[in-house]
């Protein structure tokens, strides 16, 4: 795409330079199209610029006397005195001799053909000295018929000298008329120009045509000249026409100076300005900014950009592209949640481990860059408290179930048969059995489910023991209270008359009477009490 624009753009510019060059050229090739001598007998002038045409000079006698001389270009000696002739070529070649007489210095004449005015010697015999009686001729060959030539003959070093100039064949200046038909000028633009366009146009040749008179629309130029113009053949059967902001007819004439056309050609020609040319629209994405659009700008933003061209016709082209600058894309995922080890998630095909904020580049559905930034939670251990041991005893009557955990919905306790007891963290029960917590910790969109079960037990159980009491007498006044138990650990407690108390196992008592012995559990608070006698004898 670019290269096509650099092309068009290095196409035009050449375009322009050969235009130019061909205006420089053309400048001088304006024809002067004299008018005819009004009589063959004066057929001459002291300049080029003034000179007629002779149409029909088969021969002339006259003098270099009275002439004056002017700079001339190519001339192939030095012009002292010098007149000119026109005549319009009917012949592509033939010889003009001038004949000199009664010389005043004896050195004769010099004689040359030229192309215009302006130069361009076609053939030249520049005569020398003592040459008064000698002729001196010329032939040209490569004429075009209907064109207009200039004849000069001037006395050498000013000689003042009589001649007499002849031609042969009589043909060569006596032209024939030009054609009465003519095509119209065609042109190598496209069939609608632009408003500025530079067009070649040309026409076939005319037979006999010595010049070209061309005429081109309003506002339009030939070689930056506005027409009519007329220039010479054959070079004048190819123009260079800029045109302005409308269109019209562009007309040629053909003709020659003894011949004048009769007859005009026209190409109608329309103008309108190029319509825009609109580049299919581009959409980039933001981490591909800026875009450089096909002529070398850049865009940093959205927008429609567009640039003046010149076309290869030399006139304005505007191209335009819309360009799409997407804006980078960032989403935020918010709370992603990972229930159990290793702890990780997978965000576009990329697995990510360990609680932390995380940003990572993904591609999008459109294809471009975008940002996901999100915060990877990973599930909190969610505890089950209860008492150690977890037991219902004769000192503990009931039991507290607690479970602690953040973030914790959907929370309940059932029993063994799958019935809700409470949907509180905190539960309280007085019958052993499974007890069960479940609940859902919420991390975000993600649900992390926990479940654990405990067992509570009871045990009411009362120690098993012995105890023995005793006789005392005169003799033996006092007797040692036995106890014991198959349960360990355990603890004895004595109760008995006169208030006596006792904590240890095998206590002495003198007194007699009621002994009761309390054996505890320690672990359960549970007892079994004994009674036993002593008597007195």
């Amino acid at each position: 795409m670019e290269s096509a624009f650099f092309e068009k753009k290095l196409f035009a510019m050449n375009r322009l330079f050969a235009c130019l060059t061909l205006l420089t050229i053309s400048l001088g090739a304006i024809a002067q199209n004299p008018a005819p001598c009004p009589s063959l007998s004066e057929p001459s002038s002291d300049g080029c610029q003034a000179v007629c045409i002779s149409c029909g000079l088969q021969t002339y006698t006259g003098t270099t006397v009275g002439y004056s001389g002017s700079f001339v270009p190519e001339f192939c000696g030095t012009i002292e005195n010098e007149q000119w002739f026109a005549f319009v070529a009917g012949a592509t070649g033939g010889v003009l001799t001038a004949t000199p007489s009664n010389c005043t210095n004896g050195d004769g004449i010099q004689i040359a053909l030229y192309n215009n005015c302006a130069g361009g010697l076609i053939d030249c015999d520049m005569g020398g000295t003592g040459m008064g009686n000698t002729q001196v001729s010329i032939t040209p060959t490569n004429l075009v018929v209907g064109q207009t030539y200039y004849l000069l003959i001037d006395g050498y070093a000013g000689d003042g000298c009589d001649f007499t100039l002849t031609i042969d064949p009589a043909e060569l200046t006596t032209p024939p008329p030009t054609s009465d038909s003519i095509t119209p000028p065609s042109h190598d633009g496209p069939a609608v120009l632009c408003p500025g366009a530079v067009v070649e146009f040309s026409v076939p040749a005319v037979a006999n045509a010595g010049y070209y008179t061309w005429s081109v629309p309003p506002g339009a130029t030939i070689y930056g000249v506005p027409g009519p113009l007329t220039y010479a053949a054959p070079e004048g059967q190819t123009i260079v026409v800029q045109f302005g902001s409308s269109g019209g007819n562009v007309c040629v004439e053909a003709g020659n100076s003894c011949n004048p056309g009769t007859v005009t050609a026209c190409r109608p020609v329309n103008v309108a300005p190029i319509p825009p040319t609109n580049l299919p629209p581009v959409v980039v994405c933001a981490e591909e900014a800026p875009y450089t659009l096909p002529w070398g700008q850049v865009a940093n933003i959205t927008g429609l950009y567009q640039i003046v061209l010149e076309s290869y016709l030399g006139c304005d082209s505007v191209v335009r592209q819309n360009v799409t600058i997407k804006q980078p894309i960032v989403t935020n995922l918010g709370i992603i949640g990972a229930c159990t080890p290793p702890a990780c998630a997978t965000v576009c095909d990329t697995v990510i481990c360990g609680q932390g904020v995380y940003s990572i580049v993904c591609t999008s559905a459109t294809g471009c860059d975008s940002t996901v930034i999100f915060n990877l939670a990973v599930a909190d251990g969610v505890g089950v408290v209860a008492p150690v041991g977890q037991t219902i005893t004769c000192n503990v009557s009931d039991v507290q179930l607690n479970a602690q955990g953040n973030n914790l919905v959907n929370m309940a306790w059932t029993d063994y048969q799958g019935q809700v007891l409470t949907n509180t963290p905190n539960l309280t029960v007085s019958s052993p059995g499974y007890y069960t917590f479940a609940a859902i910790q919420a991390l975000g969109a993600t649900n992390c489910p926990y479940s654990k079960t405990l067992l509570v037990k009871k045990n009411i159980q009362a120690p098993e023991g012995t105890a023995s009491g005793g006789v005392i007498s005169a003799q033996n006044p006092s007797v040692q209270l036995t106890a014991s138990s198959v349960t360990s650990p355990v603890q004895y407690s004595w109760t008995g008359p006169g208030g006596f108390s006792s904590g240890v196992q095998n206590p002495v008592v003198s007194q007699a009477g009621e002994y009761t012995v309390t054996l505890t559990n320690p672990a359960t608070g549970c007892s079994t009490a004994i009674t036993v006698q002593v008597i007195q004898q």
